[in-house]
């Protein structure tokens, strides 16, 4: 893997997709253990409610550990992508141990807020929705690597997206749309496996899903910590920035 000093460069579409492939494959046990870590046993609990209580009350109870766990897994992603990306060692348990519960609680109110915005957005006529939905897009990466507060952490996010929308709109389309066609040949290649009707199918399914899950929710969220960077890079020198003060650790002058 390059050296923190080489990678950090404002990249083009194509080298933020090679530097995001290049880093999931590199740190593959590591961020698809992240996800693992809670997607395994959220699974084996919706299967177990679904036998109990039914499949409603296994669904009830699959998403709202899915609503919980999605912020406790997006904050260790980031943390671990972050590191990983500036050539800095991370475990999993070190991951999920520098998010805290501070952090956890500030995303989850943040994830609850950019929902009602966004959703007030699209109200009126959809055009406000799109627009805040990428102005405010790095929120997470905000609260998780600053560790900025909510409203902080909007506005920082707001700051980066600040005269290159349009860019950063392009670039998330793109990668919501790779991360949509890796999802959807997992998932077919998957289900040939899955017999039509019963019970198991659903059983199978549900696991295909949290597999699925594990496979490919890094390289999404690899993709957006990586643009984060590129515009923090862009618009104030983070590249710079983050040599010197190697450089002041090393005892360089």
């Amino acid at each position: 893997m390059q050296t923190a000093a080489l990678r950090l460069r404002p990249l083009s579409l194509g080298d933020l997709l090679d530097t995001t492939f290049a880093l999931y494959r590199q740190n593959f046990a590591l961020l698809a253990g992240i996800v693992a870590v809670l997607t395994v046993p959220q699974t084996l609990l919706g299967i177990l409610f679904d036998a109990i209580g039914g499949r409603i009350a296994g669904s009830l109870v699959t998403d709202l550990l899915a609503f919980l766990f999605s912020q406790l897994i997006t904050g260790s992603l980031a943390i671990a992508i972050s590191r990983r990306y500036l050539d800095e060692s991370v475990t999993i348990e070190q991951a999920y141990a520098t998010v805290g519960v501070t952090t956890f609680l500030s995303l989850l109110g943040g994830v609850i807020l950019y929902a009602l915005i966004v959703a007030v957005g699209f109200v009126f006529l959809i055009i406000p929705g799109i627009y805040l939905s990428i102005r405010l897009a790095f929120y997470p990466q905000g609260i998780v690597i600053e560790r900025l507060g909510i409203f902080q952490a909007f506005a920082r996010s707001g700051h980066l997206v600040k005269g290159t929308w349009w860019r950063v709109f392009g670039i998330l389309i793109v990668l919501y749309l790779l991360t949509l066609f890796l999802e959807l040949v997992a998932v077919a290649l998957a289900t040939k496996l899955v017999s039509a009707g019963g019970s198991g199918p659903h059983i199978v399914g549900t696991i295909i899903s949290a597999v699925v899950a594990i496979l490919v929710q890094p390289v999404l969220l690899t993709g957006l910590t990586l643009l984060y960077y590129d515009l923090r890079i862009r618009k104030e020198g983070f590249d710079i920035e983050h040599l010197a003060s190697h450089m002041r650790t090393d005892g360089r002058p």
